[in-house]
Parts: C-alpha cells; sequence; structure tokens
C-alpha cells in the first residue's frame, strides 16, 4: 500500500481499498459472466492437411482439434483429408477432401457459412438453431433434424441433397422445400432435380460421427446437448456426485498423466477474445471454456463442474457462457523479489514484457464461486490494465483455492510465451509467490504472429483461396474483418502495456464466497437417423448422362450383325494398315458374296452410321473379324437372311458394286 499512496494518494487509496473489498465480496460467478464475444465454433475433428487462414491476419496455421474459429476465419482441406466444425453440441459442419469454407456469422440464431469448392455436410442432431450454408447459385437452411450435404463442382455449379430432414433451397427464381430422395442442381439461373446421389465414404464419415455424438451425449446425462465439445467427455472420464459440488466430471488416471487443467496447451490470440486457451486433450474444449475446476482428493483429484444448469438451457445462453479460458493472471519478476524488485511493471510494461528475461507469467483455474476478471471487452476493445498487489502466498491461497494443489498454478517465461513456447515451465514454490500481482483488465503482453498458431506444426502446402469467395453472392454476404485486423489489435495492446498501471492491494482477509452446487436437469436421450445407401443413380450433370444411354443401345445392335458390317468398313476405308489383310481373305470373300448380297448391303450401310461412332473405341474388334474369314461360307446357304450381313464385304473391296447393287435393292424393297 505504501507505494501505492505515493502513486496515487491515501484518500484515493483508500477509496480503492474499500472497491477492491467489495469487488472480492461480490458473488459474481466465473460462468455467468458475459461480454459479448463474437460466437464461436471450434475444430472437433482434424484428419489430415486441414488449414485455417485466420480472418484477421491472413496468416495460414495448421488445424488441431480444440481450435477456436471466428467470423472472417476459412478453413481449408486438402485431398484425402476431412474435418468437422462445431458450432454447438448437436450442430456440426463435416467437409469432405478439398473443401473450403468462411465463417460468417456465429450468433446462435444466425449461423452462416460459405462454401466455395468441395462438399460438406451439414448435420443437425438436437433442437436448436443450425446454420445456413451460402454458396454462389443459392443458400441451404435446414428446417428440421437431419444430414444435408451440398457440392460447389469447379464450374460453381451447385447440388443440393438431403439425406434426413427437410431444408428451405433459396436462389434469386425463389425457394422451395427440398426432401430425401433426389439432388437439386442448380447451374446459373436454371434448376433441375435428378435421382439422390449416391453413397459414398464421406457420407459413411457423417454417419459414424452421427452415432459417436449421439452416444457420447447419452453418456452424459448431466450436460445440455447443446453443450460443445462434450462428445469425449465420456471415453477419458467418469461422473461422480461429490459433497458440496454436486455432479462433476473428473478425468482417468490422472496421477499416471501429472494431470492438472489448463497445463497442456497453449495460448492463442483471437480477435474479440483477447488469449484464448487451447487444450491438447481431446475433451479439452468443453473443459477449457465452460465450467470451473475444484480439487478433492476423495474423489479422485480435479474435477470439473459444468457451468450453472440455467446457462445450458439453450444454444443462445451456452454461447454468452463461452469464455476464452476460466483463469486467473498474474505476473512475477522471479527470485522471489518484491513488487518494487519487479522493475519495470510499476512503471511501465513494454520494458519488463518486451526484453526482460526474468519476467514471468502465470494463471491460476478458478474454482467454482471465485470471480472472473476478463482480460477483453466488447466490441474488439480491452480494458486497461490494473495490477493487484498480493503480499504473501497464504492471501493467494486463501483467495484461489486451487493455488494449494499440484498443478493448480502454472508459470512460463514472458519470453517464451511471446514466441508461442508453452513447454517452458517454471518450477512454482511458495517462496516465488510471496510477491505477485495479479492481473486485472488487458494481458500486458503484446501478441506476436507466434500467438496465432494452434499447434506447433506447420503448413507444408500453403492454401490458395477459391476465387469463388470474390463472386458477388458470397462476397456481399462475406464478414467485415477490417475493423479486427491483427495489427489494430496488437497496437492496442502496446499503448495499454506502456501506460504505467495502477495498483490496488489485494484485502488481508478477502470474504470467501459459498461455491455454487450443480443441479442437472435431466435430458431426453438423442436419437439419430442412419443415412443410409441410396440405389445407384444419374450422374450428377445432365450432359454426361446422355452417354450412358447411347453406350447401353450400341450391344443391341450386336445381334443384328450391324456391329460387323461397320467394323470392316472402316478398317478397309481409314487405316491403310487394315486394307492388306483384308486384300488377302478378298477371293473367299468377294466370290460367293458379290452377287448374292450386293443389294442388301445398301441397307444396313445406311442405318447403321450413327453406330459408327461407338465402334471406333472398340478398335480392337476389327481383328476377330479378320481371322474368322471362313464365316463367310456357312453365309452362302442361308443366301436369304445372309444377305443383309455380308453386304458390306463386298462392296468395298472391289468398288464396282456401289454403282449396280443400288438400282437393284429398290424393286425388292418394294
Amino acid at each position: 500500500m505504501h507505494l501505492f499512496r505515493k502513486f496515487l494518494g491515501a484518500p484515493l487509496a483508500a477509496s480503492m481499498a474499500m472497491m477492491a473489498v467489495a469487488a472480492w465480496a461480490t458473488p459474481a460467478m466465473a460462468q455467468n459472466y458475459n461480454y459479448g464475444g463474437p460466437g464461436v465454433a471450434n475444430v472437433s475433428v482434424a484428419n489430415g492437411g486441414v488449414v485455417i487462414v485466420r480472418g484477421d491476419s491472413g496468416a495460414q496455421v495448421a488445424a488441431t482439434i480444440n481450435a477456436p474459429l471466428v467470423p472472417g476465419d476459412y478453413i481449408a482441406t486438402s485431398s484425402g483429408s476431412d474435418a468437422e466444425v462445431q458450432f454447438d453440441g448437436a450442430s456440426m459442419l463435416r467437409l469432405a477432401n478439398n473443401t473450403q469454407v468462411r465463417i460468417v456469422n456465429l450468433s446462435p440464431g444466425s449461423r452462416e457459412v460459405q462454401l466455395a469448392a468441395g462438399t460438406v455436410d451439414l448435420a443437425q442432431l438436437q433442437g436448436g438453431s443450425s446454420a445456413q450454408i451460402d454458396t454462389p447459385q443459392l443458400t441451404v437452411r435446414p428446417n428440421q433434424n437431419g444430414d444435408y450435404r451440398v457440392t460447389v463442382l469447379g464450374n460453381g455449379e451447385t447440388l443440393v441433397t438431403v439425406r434426413s430432414g427437410a431444408a428451405t433451397v433459396s436462389s434469386a427464381n425463389g425457394s422451395q422445400t427440398l426432401t430425401p430422395g433426389s439432388t437439386l442442381v442448380a447451374n446459373g439461373s436454371y434448376i433441375s432435380m435428378q435421382n439422390a446421389v449416391g453413397f459414398d465414404s464421406f457420407d459413411q464419415f457423417n454417419n459414424s460421427r452421427d452415432q459417436g455424438v449421439a452416444s457420447a451425449y447419452n453418456s452424459n446425462p448431466y450436460l445440455s446437448p447443446q453443450l460443445a465439445g462434450y462428445s469425449n467427455l465420456s471415453n477419458y472420464g467418469q461422473w461422480q456426485n461429490v459433497p458440496g459440488y454436486g455432479y462433476a466430471w473428473s478425468p482417468n488416471n490422472q496421477s499416471q498423466n501429472n494431470f492438472a487443467p489448463y497445463s497442456n496447451g497453449q495460448y492463442v490470440w483471437e480477435p474479440g477474445y483477447g488469449y484464448t486457451w487451447v487444450d491438447n486433450a481431446p475433451y479439452g474444449y468443453t473443459t477449457s471454456h465452460y465450467g470451473t475446476w475444484f480439487n478433492n482428493q476423495n474423489y479422485g483429484g480435479w474435477n470439473w463442474q459444468p457451468p450453472a444448469y440455467q446457462n445450458q438451457n439453450t444454444s443462445a445462453s451456452l454461447a454468452s457462457a463461452f469464455l476464452p479460458a476460466v483463469v486467473q493472471f498474474f505476473l512475477n519478476g522471479g527470485n522471489g523479489s518484491s513488487v518494487g524488485g519487479l522493475g519495470n511493471i510499476l512503471g511501465g510494461l513494454t520494458g519488463l514484457l518486451g526484453n526482460s528475461s526474468n519476467a514471468n507469467i502465470g494463471w491460476i483455474p478458478l474454482a467454482p464461486g471465485e470471480t472472473y476478471q476478463p482480460w477483453y471487452g466488447q466490441n474488439y476493445t480491452y480494458p486497461t490494465t490494473v495490477l493487484t498487489n498480493v503480499p504473501n502466498y497464504t492471501n493467494l491461497y486463501s483467495t484461489y483455492s486451487n493455488a494449494r494443489y499440484y498443478g493448480g498454478v502454472t508459470m512460463i517465461p514472458v519470453s517464451a510465451w511471446r514466441t508461442g513456447n508453452f513447454q517452458r515451465r517454471v518450477v512454482v514454490r511458495p517462496q516465488a509467490l510471496r510477491r505477485i500481482v495479479l492481473i486485472r483488465g488487458a494481458v500486458p503482453v503484446v501478441p506476436t504472429t507466434s500467438n496465432l498458431h494452434y499447434t506447433v506444426r506447420t503448413v507444408s502446402r500453403p492454401v490458395m483461396l477459391s476465387r469463388t469467395f470474390a463472386s458477388r453472392r458470397l462476397a456481399a454476404r462475406a464478414p467485415v474483418v477490417s475493423r479486427t485486423s491483427f495489427a489494430t489489435q496488437q497496437a492496442r495492446i502496446r499503448s495499454i502495456a506502456s501506460v504505467r498501471p495502477k495498483v490496488v492491494a489485494l484485502p488481508a482477509r478477502p470474504v470467501r464466497i459459498a461455491h455454487p452446487v450443480y443441479h442437472y436437469t435431466a435430458h431426453a436421450p438423442v436419437h439419430v437417423m442412419v443415412i443410409k445407401p441410396v440405389a445407384r443413380s444419374v450422374t450428377h450433370r445432365t450432359a454426361p448422362v446422355a452417354k450412358p444411354v447411347a453406350h447401353k443401345a450400341a450391344p443391341a445392335m450386336k445381334p443384328a450383325v450391324v456391329h460387323h458390317a461397320a467394323p470392316v468398313a472402316k478398317p478397309v476405308t481409314h487405316p491403310a494398315p487394315v486394307a492388306k489383310p483384308v486384300t488377302h481373305q478378298a477371293a473367299p470373300v468377294v466370290k460367293p458374296a458379290v452377287i448374292h448380297h450386293a443389294a442388301p448391303v445398301a441397307k444396313p450401310v445406311v442405318h447403321p452410321a450413327p453406330v459408327a461412332k461407338p465402334v471406333v473405341h472398340p478398335a480392337p474388334v476389327a481383328k476377330p473379324v479378320v481371322h474368322p474369314a471362313p464365316v463367310a461360307r456357312p453365309v452362302t446357304h442361308p443366301a436369304a437372311p445372309v444377305a443383309k450381313p455380308a453386304a458390306k464385304p463386298a462392296a468395298h473391296p472391289e468398288g464396282k458394286p456401289a454403282g449396280h447393287p443400288h438400282p437393284k435393292p429398290t424393286p425388292r424393297a418394294g
């Protein structure tokens, strides 16, 4: 308090001290805090080459599970990869390989994504608000639970297939309701219907994810189906009713894994939320951004208490309950030095946080009922930094109960934070906690480009974003991200860190707040409809459909001997090499057939003219015709029936019958 009075004066110091005591006494629970962020989705599956192109900076970073996505971000899959993005626990978007999507809006009532290339599946498994998909041609919005498959081809053509449920498809020509059993095809202003696209490996992936999510929810009856990321809890821990806390979830094998909350991951800079924790554990998204942690050795050690059940009623309430991390940050000068020994902390944070090798930054997970101090604000603003002097670690333990347990305090050098290296942990002893300052307001560490990465992995092949994102329809609906550019946010934090911070004292005896008990509301089991294979359908585009029909007709002509006539004619006329074998066989073929079969030859040549095109492909058929030349002998006996097929071979080799035969068939036909 001496330093505080020196800077601000005794009257103001007393006033601020009273305010500090009042703040600690206020029963503001962490899970009730909402500061109006832009809305967040998360990556729940990232198989293979999945890349996130950040909307605030254009940086391309490797995607990983639990990575947050905000409006303006792109996510792209490469060949042989797939991904899933969760909007909440019951609504998600799956991406097939070679697919590119842009996030437009994540407000619970108006979620919106843009598909520029590839195939996606929008799954709505439980009641709540889903997302609409915009393409260059149209918009798809589900009307009920189900699976909705949308494809944008390279030429901009859009295909929409409802696997289950019903959706409204809107375009410049109006809107219509689409149900299972068919595929809508939009190409410019032309819209048509065709058979549903065939069942493939992407549908199998969607089936398995639907079943897995539904099974996981039914194994976690204490949570709302709207809570994002719950699907892995049942596989990695157990639920138990802890006295004084209610139902809580505890990870398995904590002692073997040296588990502690907020210890296996990294802080990533996110526009609108500032530093946001990205946990490496499969279940880490839910337990890092919702609810709080407490330690009870009689119940396995660390336990996670879900957010208050009244915040799990709707997708909107859970969206407001999202927090970038439920922790308390602090600064430490190293070596257990006094507050005065922290040097530049009191004179300006830029020196300490930019160059000092002694500066450390740490965090403590909040327990149920402890006050949450946000480091971000509304409209992408950040509050002024205020430091709270903690005279000794006893005060810290009594204020933050988790600080006294193993792993309850994590600390790394500020220099490591700035380079994105969150493995350089500082061993925390009570002596190092004697003189720390708690951070109120913005975390005064200016983010670097290293703080934009969700994992240490790098992008091996940069993504070329589709030019379709610049099309008139998608560009008109694109999110405005320039106001939240990374450079602008860096400047804001730099200006805050350069100002002499205010310092207040932590009350010696903080008022204890009774922690809440979690009372869950039972939810009905979730059932999903399995996507079943459909009958083989016509190809996606109309043009190719004609080709299969033509090929089927061609085989029917074989019994009519049309194929034998056409193949022999073409090898003799066009391919000169084939003419040689025909000359050798000319004598046996011509003698029996020239006179009798000359007349019928004219008719087959006229009708099968179109058949010549399909015969071009099976050129090898000409060889069998050359070898079985002796077949001509049986033709002599059935003079009348064989007359038509043998006409062609006789007409061309000689060249003469071309003039005489034509007058003769006319009277016979008459």
